[in-house]
C-alpha cells in the first residue's frame, strides 16, 4: 500500500473528489472563511488517481490586497494519518 502523502491527485475540483458526507463541511468552510478572514476544517476524505481515499484538513485564509480588498483565498491540505 502507498504512504497517503504520495498519492497523485486528479485535477478534478475539490467538491468532486470528497465524499457527499463532507460536501456540508465544505460549505461550513466557504461561509467561514468569507466571514472570518480564516477557517479549519473538520476531517474529510479525498479521492486519489489510483482510486483510494486519503483523510484531510484544510486549512484556508483570506489574502488581502494592498488597498485591503480581499484578492484571494490561500487552503493548505493537510494529510491526517
Amino acid at each position: 500500500m502507498q504512504s497517503l502523502c504520495s498519492l497523485p491527485v486528479t485535477s478534478a475540483s475539490w467538491s468532486e473528489l470528497s465524499k457527499a458526507a463532507g460536501r456540508c463541511e465544505q460549505r461550513r468552510v466557504v461561509v467561514l472563511v468569507m466571514t472570518a478572514g480564516t477557517s479549519i476544517s473538520k476531517y474529510y476524505r479525498f479521492l486519489s488517481k489510483t482510486n483510494e481515499w486519503c483523510w484531510l484538513q484544510t486549512r484556508a485564509t483570506i489574502v488581502y490586497n494592498t488597498t485591503k480588498q480581499p484578492q484571494y483565498i490561500v487552503c493548505m491540505n493537510y494529510i491526517v494519518r
